[in-house]
């Protein structure tokens, strides 16, 4: 419970101001900075290092490279666009 007008108003503005009283500060915003920056780092590493199998990528990748490459319906569409191009231009050289 509030027990003096000061700590009333210390509450309110605690309340009021949404940011962490450490980034009121530049110091605080570059420790801010540096400690995300460091539990980034770590964050990549120990997910490169521990969590992903490159053999096992690399597998994967040479596998889908052996298999022969589905066209899509435009490039499908094209190519044969392109040979009704073709057969009509040899069609009027003749």
């Amino acid at each position: 419970m509030i027990r003096t007008l000061q700590e009333a108003e210390s509450l309110k503005l605690a309340m009021r101001d949404p940011n962490p009283v450490i980034l009121l500060y530049p110091s605080g915003l570059s420790l801010y900075y540096f400690v995300s920056n460091l539990l980034t780092i770590f964050l990549m590493l120990v997910i490169k290092n521990y969590i992903i199998d490159d053999t096992k990528i690399h597998a994967k990748i040479e596998e889908n490279k052996k298999k022969p490459k589905k066209s899509g319906g435009f490039s499908a569409r094209l190519q044969k666009a392109m040979e009704e191009a073709e057969k009509q231009k040899n069609a009027r050289k003749k």
